[in-house]
């Protein structure tokens, strides 16, 4: 890896505006041409990056909210942190389901890139890491739950976003729902004692969503590679096309947010594979 100087975990000055951008899912595997149902996942991560590098390059840092290997292959994560280290933006990343977190962990660079709690401008950005070994569903568990409460009551009256990887709610679709957070009603529990936690970001379920709870903002966003059909009962792949998230944190506490896709029809999954990913 080539030399990098250290990101501060201060991104921005508390009176100014904060934008980050959220990749979630890039299912990165071993071998840089894999393809996971039909789409070469490492390309349209590629393009994706791009997109946002051209259009955003302002931002203060970039969120990388899990299922970033398909594999959890040490391959997989020497190439991600090769992209990252072109990118313009400093990034923060958490684990999902197919990660392998040890290796994860172990292949980052910087300490903001492994960081637990960033502060974005005048908010507080909290890092939950969601995954069990070898299972597709999520859960925090007292560590994750005892780490969620301490950096809570550090954020003081700070607007806090709170980043993970599983959704803490039901998106609509029965066999995502299934594999949604376990503990999430302990993880609303604990946010209901703090009022000044104003959105949460998730990634899993690739496609856009964008709900409350208790007074929350509930964000997901769609995969860099394959796109999952809301509302769907079984398993069924999505038309639409790849992308990424752009979060602004205002220095009110307010949050603007939108979803940003590569052009219709670039890197088409098998939508008729009924086989599951």
């Amino acid at each position: 890896m080539p030399d990098r100087a250290p990101w501060p975990s201060v991104l921005s000055d508390a009176a100014l505006p904060c934008t980050l951008l959220q990749f979630t899912d890039l299912h990165l595997c071993a071998e840089p041409g894999a393809e996971l149902i039909g789409v070469r996942t490492e390309a349209s991560f590629s393009a994706v990056l791009a997109q946002a590098a051209a259009s955003m390059p302002y931002a203060q840092a970039c969120l990388f909210s899990g299922d970033l290997a398909d594999d959890g292959s040490a391959a997989a994560y020497q190439r991600l942190t090769a992209h990252m280290a072109t990118a313009p933006w400093p990034a923060v990343c958490i684990p999902g389901n197919h990660d392998n977190a040890t290796m994860l962990h172990a292949s980052l660079d910087t300490e903001l890139a492994r960081a637990r709690c960033v502060i974005a401008g005048a908010w507080r950005v909290i890092l939950l890491d969601s995954s069990v070994p070898n299972e597709v569903g999520g859960t925090l568990g007292e560590a994750e739950c005892r780490h969620l409460q301490q950096a809570l009551r550090e954020s003081g009256d700070r607007p806090v976003l709170i980043v993970l990887h599983h959704p803490p709610v039901d998106c609509g679709s029965q066999w995502l729902d299934a594999q949604q957070l376990s503990d999430g009603e302990r993880f609303w529990a604990i946010l209901a004692q703090h009022p000044n936690v104003k959105a949460v970001v998730c990634g899993h379920i690739h496609q856009e969503m964008d709900c409350r709870q208790q007074g929350v903002r509930l964000l997901a966003s769609p995969s860099t590679c394959v796109q999952f059909a809301p509302q769907s009962r079984h398993f069924k792949i999505d038309a639409q096309a790849p992308g990424y998230r752009w979060l602004t944190l205002q220095p009110d506490g307010t949050l603007t947010t939108g979803v940003v896709r590569l052009p219709a029809g670039s890197f088409p999954a098998r939508t008729h594979d009924r086989d599951g990913y």
